[in-house]
Formats: structure tokens, sequence, C-alpha cells
């Protein structure tokens, strides 16, 4: 049995809870998760102290755009690739280094050989903080430590990549091949790639659990587990899958439920088995599994949820529900559990969706349920939604550049700059016109008939030419009353516009213009496309929504 209760801080001294819950029973709720409300108590400053302020925030700015200039494009990665004797397929993942580009550069150069398909690989397995974060000593390790086991029987490992990866889940990366495979042995080290299943026996009976000296979330470097042969649960997994891969051994934790498995070539040496690790000296038996599918009704704010920013799932476990780590990055409603559903251990969990609202409130909603072993289990995937308030209804990033007009039209070729140069900190809006066009007029014809309301919400406004051509035919004459908010630039290579039509699912042949509302936390909270009645009135309800 369980039981909860919605507690409103501060409310009352004391809740008394109920378990009147069975296990397993469909239950549901819904609430509002609401910040509390910011009263800063500031400082009173002068207006030459405000000043110097604002000069030293845009010299801050300045130096992180002078830095960020300084990292390679698509272009140049490629030059420097190909001068080093590699293709230029791999120039994304040198600009995705941002300022680790020259870390990986020379990495790149050192590898000889057999080594450079390897270490190529190596770079693509890496996640994109790793690239930007792994170290020479690192890469190194990695690289060098795993050449032995890139060939099984004459023939490239088809699970090399469960060697070579030197990420298990969260930890921070360290050069722990070497250091590993030192302090095992050889007898030792022989005896567990010959029967990986005493390895695991090996983890469960030497590495002791303690989470009472141990911070938490704070999780110790595979070489610390070996040190101190004592760990937290977390730890000691990500222990057992490096010390394999260091042993040339395929293994990996499971990135949803966090279930360790290993590759056992003893008795298929060609394809291997895979196995799953149970680090328990205790028979365990294997858990049954069902499946889950979700049913959802698709609508205009959101076409498709995606795992982690619109829903997750946690399973019951000995007393607390834990999260399903999907990959939040492609796991969305539509293709993992809309047709047929996911494979899902059997047992007990809990459904939370959210609609974040543009005043940080969330608007949530919890399923509990069970899955049964065998069972398809359909449930309904509920996104809550209160058309009067503002959403977040998608992303788009401030750091984007473009040329940046000193006036309306274009004298001279501009400056490169981003958005956020432009806008500063906070809300702003943006628009891509389409001049000369009907909608695009109808749209800024709106916004001049308010740009008085504009002007006092005090924000800028960003409106972009598609091109040059179409900047010189502007006249903002055509259209008085325009607040005095508004900068012009142009979409060089319509980078903007193609970010905006992606993220925002807007149709490519829906036509200009495109208008948001945003923040420079990359949140949008606003979008309109082409023709529009009241445009203008529109973005003013949703500004008075803030």
């Amino acid at each position: 049995m369980h039981g909860f209760e919605k507690v409103r801080f501060g409310a009352a001294s004391e809740v008394k809870l109920v378990l009147n819950r069975a296990p397993g029973a469909q239950q549901a709720a819904a609430f509002e998760l609401v910040p509390p409300p910011e009263a800063p108590v500031l400082p009173e400053v002068s207006a030459e102290q405000r000043a110097l302020n604002s000069r030293r925030m845009a010299e801050e700015d300045s130096i992180r755009t002078h830095y960020v200039a300084g990292f390679p494009d698509l272009k140049k990665a490629g030059e420097q690739l190909l001068a080093l004797g590699y293709s230029a397929d791999l120039a994304p993942r040198i600009v995705a280094s941002r300022g680790n580009s020259a870390t990986l550069l020379s990495f790149l150069k050192e590898a000889t050989g057999e080594q450079r398909p390897v270490a190529v690989r190596l770079l693509q397995l890496l996640s994109a903080k790793d690239l930007r974060d792994s170290s020479p000593a690192v890469l190194r390790d990695h690289l060098q430590q795993t050449m032995p086991y890139r060939l099984r029987n004459g023939q490239p490992d088809p699970w090399f990549d469960y060697i070579l990866n030197p990420r298990v889940e969260f930890e921070m990366l360290t050069p722990y091949r070497s250091a590993l495979s030192a302090s095992v042995g050889d007898a030792l080290a022989a005896a567990f790639r010959t029967a990986p299943a005493s390895l695991v026996q090996w983890c469960a009976r030497e590495i002791q659990l303690s989470t009472t000296y141990h911070t938490e979330r704070i999780i110790q470097s595979p070489a610390g587990v070996w040190t101190a042969k004592a760990s937290d649960p977390l730890s000691r997994d990500i222990f057992f899958v490096a010390l394999a891969r260091s042993l040339g051994i395929p293994a990996w934790r499971d990135a949803v439920d966090g279930r360790l498995y290993y590759v056992d070539y003893s008795a298929n040496p060609e394809k291997g088995e895979v196995k799953e690790a149970v680090l328990s000296l205790q028979p365990v038996t294997v858990q049954p599994v069902g499946r889950l599918q979700l049913r959802y009704q698709r609508n205009p704010r959101l076409d498709d949820p995606r795992y982690g920013t619109h829903f997750t799932l946690s399973k019951y476990d000995n007393g607390s529900y834990k999260l399903l780590n999907f990959d939040e990055s492609k796991v969305t409603w539509s293709n993992t559990f809309a047709w047929g559903g996911a494979p899902l251990a059997a047992g007990d969990y809990m459904l939370t969706t959210g609609t974040r609202l543009a005043n940080g409130a969330v608007l949530s909603h919890l399923s509990f349920f069970r899955i049964e072993p065998r069972w398809t289990t359909t449930m309904p995937l509920v996104m809550r939604d209160d058309p009067e308030k503002v959403q977040v209804i998608g992303s788009f990033n401030s750091e984007n550049k473009y040329l940046h007009h000193p006036a309306s039209g274009v004298k001279d070729a501009g400056e490169l700059r981003t958005v956020l140069q432009t806008t500063g900190r906070g809300y702003y809006a943006l628009a891509v016109l389409g001049v000369g066009q009907e909608p695009t007029n109808h749209a800024l014809r709106d916004i001049a008939r308010l740009g008085k309301e504009f002007e006092k919400w005090g924000r800028p406004i960003v409106l972009l030419f598609p091109d040059n051509p179409q900047a010189k035919v502007y006249n903002p004459q055509e259209f008085p009353g325009l607040p005095s908010t508004i900068s012009y630039g142009t979409d060089k290579n319509n980078v903007i516009l193609k970010e905006l039509l992606a993220n925002l699912k807007l149709n490519s042949y829906g036509g200009l213009p495109v208008i948001i509302i945003a923040d420079t936390f990359n949140r949008v909270v606003f979008v309109s496309q082409g023709y529009s009645i009241g445009v203008g009135d529109k973005m003013l309800k949703t500004i008075g929504g803030l």
C-alpha cells in the first residue's frame, strides 16, 4: 500500500498521509507546480552605478563573443582534418568540441597507422559534453589500451564499441584503463576473459557496498573503487563496466533501467552471447517483460511529446519510484510508445507529464499503473493545457548569428552578431520578414498600430530580412508608428529561419513572416507564421502573461 497528498508549503504544520492505495491500481492526479514569487530586496543604485554595471556586462559579452569567434566552423574544421589526412566528414565533431578543438586535432595527429580509424571512432562515440571536456590523457589512454581488442579471431569485433566507449553513465571521464589493467594482473585478467561470469562474481564478492562514507551523487572513479574495494551501488556498476572494457570484454549499463550487460564469447566464439550481470551473491530471478503503449491526442501546440521534456516514467523499486533514463534527445511518444508500445520490465509504474508555462509554473499530471508480464498495458498520455496561460512551446538558440544593420536599409555590409548581443538578457521578439508580401505588410501595420504598447514593454524587437536584396527595398516609412525598440538585420544563409522551421515544426511552405517571442534561455512562448489576423494583439496578450 502507498499514499500521497498534495502539500502547499507553509499552509499546514503537519499532514496526515493515509496508505490507502493498492499497488498496481490505476490512479491519477492533476496539480499545478507553482514556483514561489520572486521578491528580491535589491539595494538602490545610482544611475552612474547602473551604467557602469551595464558597461561591464557588455564587456563580458564582448570577451565571450571574441573567444567563441575563435572556434572552428565546418569549413575550417574540414580543412584542418584534410591537412592531417582525415576525412572532412568528422568536421561536425570538431565543431561540437568548441574550445577543445585543439585537443581533438592534436589527438588525431598523434594517432598513427592502425590507430587512426580507431581514433576516429572514439571521437564519434563521445557525447557533445565529452568532446568539449576530454583531456589528452583520457583520449590517449582509451585509444592505446583498446587497440589489442579491436579484432577477434582476425575479424573486427562487432561489439567493439562497447569496449572502446570510455563513458558508462554520467561519471567524470578518467584514464582508468591502464591503471586497472596493471592492477588486475595477467593471470586474473586471462581468467576473466575466458569466463566473464567470474568477473561478475568477483565484483559482487570483492567490492563492498556502502553509502555511509560516500558523498551523495558523487561518483567514484573506477581506479578509486579498485583501490578502496568499496563503493556506493552506482559507482560499483560503473566500475564493473569499466573493468570489463579494460580487459577487452564488451559491457554496458542500460540507459533506461540501469541493468548491466556483458558479452560472453565462451559459448559462441563467432557472435558472442549477451548476458545480464547481476552483482549479487544471492540467486536472482530474471524480471519478466511486458509492454507499455501510450495514447495521445495530437494538438497544434504539441504534436509529439518528448521524453524528459514533456513526460517521464518511473518504476517502483524497494519503497520508491526510480526514474527510467531514456535518451531524451531521441525518445518521443510517436517513435517509442505509440504503436505497439515499448518493452518494459513488469511491475508498478508512475507516469508524470508536465506542461511548462512561461511564468515557470507546470501543469502536471500523475498516473499510477501496473505492467503485467507478456501483456501490453495501454495508458493515456495526458498533457494538460490552459489556452489562457502562456506556455513554453519550443526552443530557439539566441546565440545564432545574423548581419546587424545600424539603420532600416542596407547601406553597408552590416555587422555579424548574435541575437543575444542585440537583445541582452531577457525576453525579446524576433521576426523573419517577406518584404513586399501582404502577410508581412499586414503584420507590420498591426505592430505599428500598437507601437506605443510595444514601447511600454521595453524589450527589443529584431526584424530580419531573408537576404540583402529584400533589405534594400524595405521602406519603414510605409509603416508609421513602428516601435522605437526595433532593430534590423539580415538572416545570413537563412540560418535562423531554418532553425525556427525545424524546432517549432512550422510548414516550410507556410510563408513569411515567422514571428516569435522568446527569452535568452532559448524558450519560445509565442509563434506566428504567414497571414494572421490581429497578430499584434496576440503578441501583446502573450507579453501580458509573462
